[in-house]
């Protein structure tokens, strides 16, 4: 596992863990709607040195509270990806979970793009764009109605709703969220050129292994679909296993490349 690494902010979006140890892998997380990048610490106990974790804080929540939350996922990528782009060429897998996942995706997108291609794109307990178009829309609902679609994915705590500020705030970000997961629309023919690892709870409502599977259409190399036992937030009950798959996806990554003996 990897030595106790501090927190480094890279710039507005962008926070670093560092090891101290010179990185052979750059793994770059996007969290879950209503989540920001200290969602995603915790896999820094998991990790090896060789592995650097950067997470990301996007607008409305954490360090950037105060900002307004976005709603539109291409405009916060136009304003993420100058912060991508200006990381060493230390090779990138990405990982998103849920709402995360669609960043990743279209994070590896403009990577391909800019000549700059992921090593790995692995998405967790996220439908594609064409299956999340189909569903009902959420993001209008009542508050009443909003809180309890979100109790079908593990539900919001109870200390954040019974607390008007935070409750208020909560909700902000979260239809704010569900307002860029709803309106994304994935490119025509969209390719992704790296392998892609799609990860599933065996009890997600809304991400099952079933519809995971249907990212394979997007996979332009590899595709390799795992479940686990848990639901939508199978990725924090199984971190362990979740974390020991993606190191295991990490090392064959590495390896095709040259970059691990």
């Amino acid at each position: 596992m990897a030595a106790l690494a501090i927190p480094v902010r890279l710039g507005p979006a962008l926070w670093c863990y560092r090891s101290g140890q010179p990185p052979l892998l750059r793994l770059l997380c996007f969290a879950h709607a209503g989540g920001g990048a200290f969602a995603c610490r915790g896999w820094r106990a998991w990790l090896p040195s060789y592995v650097e974790l950067v997470t990301v804080e996007l607008p409305g929540r954490g360090s950037r509270l105060r900002e307004t939350p976005a709603t539109d996922l291409r405009a916060a990528m136009d304003a993420l990806m100058p912060e991508i782009l200006a990381l060493d060429t230390t090779p990138i897998a990405l990982f998103g979970h849920s709402m995360g996942a669609l960043f990743a995706f279209e994070t590896a997108l403009r990577m391909q793009a800019c000549d700059r291609p992921p090593r790995l794109l692995i998405l967790a307990g996220c439908a594609t764009p064409a299956h999340i178009a189909a569903r009902p829309r959420i993001r209008d609902l009542p508050d009443a109605q909003f809180v309890e679609a979100f109790d079908r994915m593990g539900g919001i705590p109870d200390a954040v709703l019974d607390d008007p500020d935070l409750r208020r705030i909560t909700l902000r970000t979260l239809r704010a969220d569900m307002t860029m997961v709803e309106c994304y629309r994935a490119p025509h023919a969209a390719r992704i050129p790296c392998d892609i690892a799609a990860l599933a709870g065996r009890r997600d409502p809304i991400a099952s292994p079933e519809m995971m599977r249907a990212w394979c259409d997007m996979a332009a190399a590899g595709f390799t679909l795992d479940s686990f036992d848990g639901g939508h937030f199978f990725v924090q009950d199984a971190i362990g296993l979740v974390a020991g798959r993606i190191l295991s996806l990490a090392d064959t990554a590495l390896v095709s490349h040259g970059r691990r003996d």
